[in-house]
């Protein structure tokens, strides 16, 4: 059953899909991997990879353990923000030929799709139902106030806070400039799926956020792999 929201959202309430098919579309899909450019272990033991889905398409994730702090580093441009980790400007070379493609991407956008941008402009849930008190202070390994804190609480174009979220959840959008995107479990295992390039599991507590700057191009996230788990989902778009 679908129902639209106007607006901003249109939502899916469905029966959670069997993971075998699943785990078969995972494996699939992880054959066409994205590539690790750098890769920094915190003080913390949270660990962050900046990795390329594309030429110039560079995308910063960090692997946490709650509830260590997320890096502050979203905004901030790869080379920069490996540097603000690091403390070193001896940025690698891969990484340093990737922000060269990443400033030349900035500097010559591609035009917008103005005519499908609205029709594309929707966020959707899939295989979703809201399970406990989404009001808690608390919910099983991952704080409510912590995640929203961290990851929903700030000014964008649109955003997107489920908490206590059950069966799976995904979210696009074209024309993007910007996107800050996170995923923590309550219960269970879920596999984050990154436009079909970058395919993470995380379990309960821990968490996995992610970002990427840019001009014009097409946002996917998919949480998956959750039937009878629960999890906080937040997107936030800039376009």
């Amino acid at each position: 059953m679908k129902r639209f929201v106007p607006g901003v959202m249109m939502m899916v309430l469905a029966a959670g899909c069997g993971t075998e098919g699943a785990d078969t579309a995972a494996a699939e899909k992880a054959q066409t991997p994205a590539s690790v450019l750098a890769r920094v272990e915190r003080d913390n033991g949270n660990v962050v990879e900046f990795l390329e889905l594309a030429d110039g398409e560079v995308m910063v994730m960090e692997a946490g353990i709650y509830p260590n702090p997320p890096a502050a580093i979203d905004g901030v441009g790869p080379a920069a923000a490996w540097s603000k980790l690091t403390g070193r400007g001896d940025v690698p070379q891969a990484l340093g030929i990737a922000q060269q493609r990443y400033e030349l991407m900035r500097t010559s956008p591609a035009p917008r799709d103005a005519e499908g941008a609205s029709e594309r402009g929707e966020s959707i849930v899939k295989d979703g139902l809201a399970s406990g008190n989404t009001s808690a202070a608390a919910y099983g390994p991952c704080d409510i106030t912590w995640f929203q804190d961290n990851f929903c609480n700030a000014a964008y174009d649109w955003k997107m806070c489920l908490t206590n979220w059950g069966g799976g959840a995904y979210a696009q959008r074209g024309n993007v400039d910007y996107h800050k995107t996170a995923v923590c479990p309550t219960s269970g295992n879920v596999t984050l799926n990154i436009q079909n390039q970058v395919i993470r599991n995380v379990g309960a507590g821990g968490y996995l956020w992610y970002y990427r700057s840019g001009t014009n191009f097409d946002y996917r996230a998919d949480v998956d792999d959750a039937s009878g788990d629960t999890f906080h989902f937040a997107v936030n778009l800039n376009y």
